[in-house]
């Protein structure tokens, strides 16, 4: 599984619909930056992965790279 399909799978369990939704919640003006991550054209720096992890209610490690602590 890639960056982008873990960042939308976490983003739709959460109940975020839209991408928009989203970035709103991480304080973005739109949802660029979540497009281009889900599309795997870009990586989340590792700021922008810790604020994804803090919205989504996981961690950097497991959107990044896909490893859960256990």
């Amino acid at each position: 599984m890639t960056i982008g399909e873990r960042l939308r799978q976490c983003r739709l369990n959460k109940g975020f619909k839209h991408q928009m939704d989203l970035a709103l919640r991480c304080g973005w003006k739109n949802s660029a930056r979540i497009c281009n991550y889900e599309k795997d054209v870009r990586v989340p720096r590792p700021r922008d992965a810790e604020i994804l992890a803090c919205v989504l209610k996981t961690t950097p490690s497991y959107l990044i790279f896909g490893v859960t602590s256990e």
